[in-house]
């Protein structure tokens, strides 16, 4: 029986085939991650998913990353924001590819980026974590790689998440240019 990606406890095995949820975006199907919402409270006002490149083939990235760039300047802070243009959702049997790449701070040399992240981070450090689910916008976490101190990386948005102690932690930022 094929695992729902969503309902792993441990990172998905590359190699191995699950059930994904895919959203039909400008004619492509893409895996998605999470519920479809905002995110106003950090500006960033336009419903969206964020898109699961666990199951994304290399060189799909380039062309979906164009149309960020394009869809203005918030897009840019979330290689996985997936807005607009979705006509359908649905099951699709895929196999992953690649573990999930670590969104972290260093990772957005863009100051509008850092002022984003340090928000998310003044709001949401020391809140506790409730069935494996990122306070923030209740991302799955449990599926996401550890790091030598148990802590995660939310791929949404980049909350920083030990998970021994099931709360959020702060994160270090490279000092950036304004």
């Amino acid at each position: 029986m094929i695992q729902r990606v969503s309902e792993l406890t441990t990172e998905p095995i590359v190699g191995k085939f699950y059930l994904v949820e895919c959203a039909l975006w400008y004619d492509e199907w893409t895996p998605i991650i999470g519920p479809k919402h905002n995110d106003k409270e950090i500006g960033i006002p336009s419903e969206h998913y964020h898109k699961d490149i666990r199951f994304m083939p290399s060189g799909t990235f380039a062309a979906p990353y164009k149309r960020l760039q394009e869809a203005g300047p918030s897009a840019e802070l979330n290689y996985s924001l997936l807005p607009g243009q979705i006509t359908c959702i649905k099951t699709k049997r895929m196999k992953c590819l690649r573990p999930m790449p670590l969104l972290i701070p260093s990772a957005f040399p863009n100051p509008k980026a850092h002022k984003i992240f340090r928000k998310l981070d003044r709001m949401y450090v020391g809140r506790k974590v409730l069935c494996g689910k990122c306070p923030h916008r209740d991302l799955p976490l449990e599926s996401l790689p550890k790091d030598e101190n148990g802590h995660v990386v939310c791929n949404g948005h980049g909350l920083k998440i030990d998970m021994n102690k099931g709360k959020v932690v702060k994160r270090e930022f490279p000092k950036v240019q304004a």
